[in-house]
């Protein structure tokens, strides 16, 4: 039987070892253990498969740190080291390949993989930025002075209004 999770935690492996161009539909078949055929019918295709392993890796990880740096009660300062440090830990974990799986599927795209690039892109570029600024604005709303204004301005200057979604 067909095991969606398992087979995108397995494709989610080979794409951020290998990138998305360099990940073949054969070697997706081989550590999924699925046929191409099921394959196929779940995700119609690479770039659909790949899809929603980006999903999966926002919602595993993405969001999980998100929401270390939004957790409540916390100072700006320690909201962001928190962050970085939850991000630098996946990054480096034993637990998962090296370095951050949208930059690594995304380093060697083919031009002809625009709709890939259109996919990766803005989630690489805002998501990020957009819980920067929102934890950033939300402090700021709590206490009018003082650290969390200052972050909320640095914050704003590193990512204008315009880049964030």
């Amino acid at each position: 039987m067909f095991d969606r999770d398992a087979a995108l935690d397995k494709a989610m492996t080979l794409f951020w070892q290998h990138g998305y161009e360099a990940t073949s539909l054969a070697d997706l078949v081989e550590a999924t253990g699925a046929k191409a055929p099921t394959l196929y019918a779940e995700f119609v295709n690479k770039e659909g498969l790949f899809r929603a392993v980006l999903d999966r890796y926002i919602s595993r990880f993405a969001a999980k740190h998100e929401a270390v740096l939004l957790a409540e009660g916390k100072s700006v300062d320690q909201a962001l080291r928190d962050y970085f440090t939850a991000v630098a830990t996946c990054f480096t974990s034993k637990e998962t390949p090296a370095g951050c799986f949208i930059i690594n599927t995304s380093a060697a795209l083919a031009a002809s993989s625009t709709d890939i690039a259109n996919t990766i892109n803005p989630a690489m570029r805002c998501r990020s930025r957009r819980s920067l600024s929102s934890a950033a604005a939300a402090s700021a709303g709590r206490t009018p002075r003082g650290p969390r204004r200052r972050a909320a301005g640095a914050v704003s200057q590193l990512c204008p209004a315009g880049d964030v979604d």
